[in-house]
């Protein structure tokens, strides 16, 4: 049986060191070459080289520090899992991702914020971007969030209405991390549309110029802004939400989804470590009922406010669906499909007027007659906060006049 895993002493670590790398022998195969000299795995074994079974057998037993100690790493590793540890290692080095601008930087992830503060602060800029629609744009740039930088980096396509970018995460040690965008119509910022979170990637030495990481048809979402030249591009950034002991969820946003950060409703599931809502647990199949009961009954107290603009409401969180979908302030799709706008409760009259359709304030009643044939007609009344909308046409099919006669309602609840 092997003796107790063992970390080898500081004066006999130089005596370890591989002669080409300079690395520890912490990795096979290892390997003596014809002058006496050691080489780790690490590196490419010439052909005049002895593999050293005894030696990996020997130091098998045996932990070693991290190859970046004298940068701060304070890990051990054992023996042949050197070479994992130092890819994901904080501390290894990696160069600048402005490089295209002939910064020769290379250095570890926990000295990359210093560096960018003082080489490239002209480059330190909000999480947001400007982008006219009929011309192509591109840029790299760096935002700090919780004194955590974050490297963004996008291209532009205007024939495609195509937008490329990439997101990184540059903390000292590498985390979980979310954006989550919004799109807003540059003069009017009250029109805007926020999308589903998506989650960053790490910095590392695999970032270039430009990245394409993620992309996002622009062009689907123009409509519903209502057609502008120019739009902004908000990045929303976070840390995903790890699953910490309850006392530390001192704050709305600590109470969010990891998946679409909306707020924490019952029940909540959990997926690596992170807290998920029920709407995202039931189409992941690889989320699972939550077992922590303090975060449960947090949640189950929680009083959450109001999604929608202008209201001043604070609910308890298994009432907050209800509210939000029964709000005076909330926001309804159009009931044309050709039209991709959106309209409260308190603009829904001069919104569908606009449509030709005919507002009966005490009631829909209408006169049909089949010798006229026309094509839609829609008629509208609205009910305790309740809008109902009435299509009927009357068309000739087959010899036959047929009426046909559609509902529609914005009542969420059948």
């Amino acid at each position: 049986m092997y003796e107790k895993i063992q970390k080898i002493p500081n004066s006999l670590l130089e005596h370890l060191q591989c002669v080409l790398c300079g690395g520890y022998l912490s990795c096979s195969p290892l390997s003596v070459m014809p002058d006496g000299a050691t080489q780790c795995g690490r590196c490419t074994n010439d052909r005049r080289s002895i593999r050293v079974l005894a030696l990996e057998i020997i130091l098998a037993r045996f932990a070693f520090p991290c190859i970046f100690k004298e940068r701060g790493c304070k890990d051990v590793v054992m023996y042949n899992e050197a070479i994992q540890h130092e890819s994901k290692c904080p501390f290894r080095s990696f160069l600048c991702p402005f490089s295209f601008l002939d910064c020769n930087w290379n250095n570890s992830r926990a000295q990359f914020l210093s560096h960018v503060t003082e080489t490239h602060r002209s480059l330190i800029r909000n999480p947001s971007i400007r982008i006219e629609i009929d011309h192509n744009s591109a840029d790299t740039f760096v935002t700090i969030k919780d004194k955590s930088p974050f490297v963004i980096g996008y291209v532009y396509d205007s024939t495609e209405t195509m937008l490329r970018y990439s997101v990184r995460y540059c903390a000292n040690e590498p985390q979980d991390a979310n954006v989550k965008i919004q799109l807003l119509n540059f003069v009017d910022r009250d029109c805007n549309i926020n999308l589903k979170a998506n989650n960053c990637q790490n910095y590392d030495e695999t970032f270039t110029q430009p990245q394409n990481d993620l992309s996002l048809n622009v062009g689907n979402y123009l409509n519903n802004l209502e057609n502008p030249p120019t739009i902004i591009v908000n990045f929303s950034l976070s840390q995903a939400l790890q699953l910490p002991h309850a006392s530390k969820l001192d704050t709305l946003n600590s109470l969010k989804c990891s998946d679409c950060f909306n707020y924490l409703i019952p029940p909540i599931f959990d997926l690596d470590d992170h807290f998920i809502c029920a709407e995202c647990g039931k189409r992941n199949p690889r989320c699972v009922p939550s077992e922590n009961e303090e975060i449960k009954l947090i949640v189950a107290d929680a009083h959450y406010p109001c999604r929608w603009r202008e209201c001043t409401a604070t609910v308890k969180s298994d009432q907050l669906k209800g509210h939000e979908l029964h709000c005076t302030h909330r926001s309804f799709d159009c009931f044309f499909p050709t039209c991709r706008k959106m309209f409260r409760l308190d603009s829904a009259i001069d919104h569908l007027l606009s449509h030709r359709a005919i507002f009966m304030p005490i009631g829909i009643e209408y006169a049909h007659k089949f010798a006229h044939l026309y094509n839609f007609k829609h008629l509208f009344t609205i009910r305790d906060g309740v809008i109902v909308v009435i299509q009927h046409s009357n068309v000739k099919s087959e010899e036959v006049n047929l009426h046909r006669v559609a509902l529609f309602t914005s009542n969420p609840t059948p």
